[in-house]
Protein backbone atom coordinates (compact mmCIF):
# COMPACT_ATOMS: atom_id res chain seq x y z
CA UNK A 1 0.00 0.00 0.00
CA UNK A 2 1.22 3.13 -0.62
CA UNK A 3 0.04 6.67 -0.25
CA UNK A 4 0.55 9.22 -2.51
CA UNK A 5 -0.39 13.32 -3.32
CA UNK A 6 0.85 13.72 -7.14
CA UNK A 7 -0.18 11.81 -10.41
CA UNK A 8 3.80 10.46 -11.03
CA UNK A 9 3.49 8.45 -7.26
CA UNK A 10 -0.03 7.33 -8.39
CA UNK A 11 1.13 5.87 -11.48
CA UNK A 12 4.80 4.77 -9.95
CA UNK A 13 2.38 2.80 -7.12
CA UNK A 14 0.31 1.37 -9.92
CA UNK A 15 2.78 0.41 -11.94
CA UNK A 16 4.17 -1.26 -8.67
CA UNK A 17 1.55 -3.66 -8.00
CA UNK A 18 0.43 -1.79 -5.01
CA UNK A 19 -2.91 -0.48 -3.45
CA UNK A 20 -3.06 3.41 -3.98
CA UNK A 21 -4.14 5.80 -1.72
CA UNK A 22 -4.16 9.36 -2.99
CA UNK A 23 -3.73 12.30 -0.48
CA UNK A 24 -5.66 14.97 -2.03
CA UNK A 25 -3.51 17.72 -0.44
CA UNK A 26 -1.81 18.94 -3.93
CA UNK A 27 -4.31 18.21 -6.77
CA UNK A 28 -7.83 17.42 -7.33
CA UNK A 29 -9.44 13.77 -7.17
CA UNK A 30 -10.22 13.60 -10.88
CA UNK A 31 -6.14 13.76 -11.55
CA UNK A 32 -5.09 10.66 -9.10
CA UNK A 33 -6.70 7.67 -10.47
CA UNK A 34 -6.26 5.69 -7.09
CA UNK A 35 -8.21 2.50 -5.16
CA UNK A 36 -8.90 4.89 -2.25
CA UNK A 37 -8.73 8.25 -1.69
CA UNK A 38 -8.27 10.65 1.26
CA UNK A 39 -8.43 15.07 2.38
CA UNK A 40 -5.50 14.08 4.43
CA UNK A 41 -3.19 11.56 6.47
CA UNK A 42 -5.41 12.34 9.94
CA UNK A 43 -7.41 9.88 7.95
CA UNK A 44 -5.40 6.81 8.56
CA UNK A 45 -5.46 5.48 12.13
CA UNK A 46 -3.20 2.75 13.34
CA UNK A 47 -4.84 0.33 14.93
CA UNK A 48 -1.97 -1.44 16.16
CA UNK A 49 1.53 -1.23 16.63
CA UNK A 50 3.62 -3.96 15.73
CA UNK A 51 5.11 -4.22 19.17
CA UNK A 52 4.00 -7.99 18.76
CA UNK A 53 5.84 -8.82 15.65
CA UNK A 54 2.64 -9.01 13.74
CA UNK A 55 1.48 -6.77 10.74
CA UNK A 56 0.68 -3.21 11.64
CA UNK A 57 -3.54 -2.75 10.69
CA UNK A 58 -4.36 0.59 9.00
CA UNK A 59 -7.88 2.67 9.14
CA UNK A 60 -7.86 4.53 5.85
CA UNK A 61 -10.82 7.15 5.57
CA UNK A 62 -13.17 8.67 7.78
CA UNK A 63 -13.91 7.22 10.66
CA UNK A 64 -17.77 5.86 10.77
CA UNK A 65 -20.49 7.74 12.89
CA UNK A 66 -21.38 5.29 16.24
Amino acid sequence: MVFEDSPAGVAAGTAAGARVVAVLTTVERSQLPADLWIDDLREVVPLGDGADGQDITLRVGAPTQS
